[in-house]
């Protein structure tokens, strides 16, 4: 039987347990913790919600273009503040999809005026 005794304190500890009776703290084996450097950023939410808005404005549902459009804007500003965040392809795709489908709501809404003024 091998003796063990906890490293912080000194006293001997009691085979099997996991903590030193005497201070409390862990006696097993301390986790190797390696640091390379890297931090990792989550996804660039605003160029992804851009992407999804700027598809779904395809839909002509009103509003979501003009949404895209502002959200894609953010996501590259913090694409390019954070490169490692990505997302500046979904932005882009948010940006022209919901441009588009603004351009062509304005459209239909600027013929849809045209007709009512004809009509009368």
């Amino acid at each position: 039987m091998e003796e063990k005794f906890c490293r912080y304190c000194g006293s001997e500890l009691v085979e099997g347990k996991k903590f030193c009776p005497n201070c409390g703290r862990a006696s097993g084996p301390q986790p190797v913790v390696v640091d390379d450097g890297s931090v990792f950023f989550p996804n660039n939410r605003d160029a992804v919600w851009s992407y999804y808005l700027g598809v779904g404005s395809l839909l002509c549902i009103p509003f979501l273009g003009v949404a895209a459009i502002w959200l894609g804007v953010r996501g590259i500003r913090e694409a390019r503040r954070n490169p490692q965040a990505k997302g500046a392809i979904h932005a882009w795709v948010g940006i022209i999809l919901g441009s588009l489908s603004t351009i062509v709501l304005l459209l239909a809404a600027f013929m849809f005026i045209l007709a009512i003024v004809d009509a009368r």
